[in-house]
């Protein structure tokens, strides 16, 4: 006699169990389904699920809160809060905090006056243990106006980026990050401010590098147009930008293209004209 199609799938599902023998259950019976699901549950590992978003001044006030990143190990999280975690968040806007083991960090400490409510996460190490974020307000000593400046943060320690021999204290320009290499001592961020001496153009915006305690210009060209960053390799030595200005001599038209700049110049990468 045939058999139904669900005394077939038990079949299936008891010789997947590991039985070694077709069986068909009863009508009546526990299906063989649900024998092969306590068998599997039986073989996984156990889950640990531990709360991230916590800290010795709380985590349980309605605000707020979200996972940014976590590391490459999952050992160590960053998140962001409106909530003070820790004694030593005294700042109105929300913060970002890191998370490993038991232990919760406050990883912007501003230095300068109280920053505003204006604060944008843009990336982190592998290991997780440096971000760089964007921000209005004083964060550090040496920033001088109140616009947007790209910062780093490790350990607790706020150190700013945008800057260079032009100071970055204009107060008509603002910068904002555009990422960071795998390792945390690259990052790349935008600006229209004159932070280089090769950067002769006015209110145009530039791609630009920090690394080592120096800011290069990574955008070449100095002409009526500005340049955005749209992607980068991992250890951020290779950078891709977007710019309507005519920098390679294969480029014969008016419009946008994109371009790698490497060790090895600046390449047009878009085809046609």
């Amino acid at each position: 006699a045939s058999r139904s199609p669900n005394m077939r799938m038990e079949t299936m599902f008891s010789k997947a169990a590991g039985s070694g023998v077709a069986r068909t259950d009863p009508p009546g019976s526990v299906p063989a389904m649900h024998h092969l699901a306590v068998a599997l549950a039986a073989l996984a590992p156990a889950v640990d699920i531990e709360r991230v978003t916590t800290g010795p001044l709380g985590g349980n006030e309605g605000t707020y809160t979200e996972l940014l990143v976590s590391s490459d190990d999952g050992r160590r999280a960053i998140f962001e809060t409106y909530e003070a975690m820790t004694p030593d968040d005294v700042n109105p806007a929300f913060d970002f905090y890191a998370r490993a083991g038991s232990e919760t960090t406050l990883q912007t400490r501003f230095r300068g006056s109280p920053p505003t409510y204006h604060e944008r996460f843009s990336g982190a190490s592998a290991d997780a243990r440096r971000i760089v974020f964007d921000a209005t307000g004083r964060w550090t000593p040496d920033d001088a106006d109140s616009g947007s400046d790209v910062y780093t943060a490790a350990d607790g320690v706020v150190e700013r980026i945008s800057l260079g021999p032009g100071t970055g204290n204009h107060p008509d320009f603002e910068a904002f990050a555009a990422g960071m290499s795998r390792d945390g001592r690259r990052v790349l961020f935008e600006t229209a401010e004159n932070l280089t001496a090769d950067d002769t153009d006015y209110r145009r915006t530039d791609v630009f590098l920090r690394a080592g305690g120096t800011t290069v210009k990574l955008s070449a060209g100095n002409d009526l147009f500005d340049a955005t960053h749209v992607g980068h390799s991992a250890d951020a030595r290779v950078v891709v930008y977007e710019t309507g200005e005519r920098l390679t001599p294969d480029d014969s038209d008016d419009r946008s293209d994109l371009y790698l700049r490497s060790v090895a110049g600046t390449v047009k990468v878009t085809p046609g004209n």
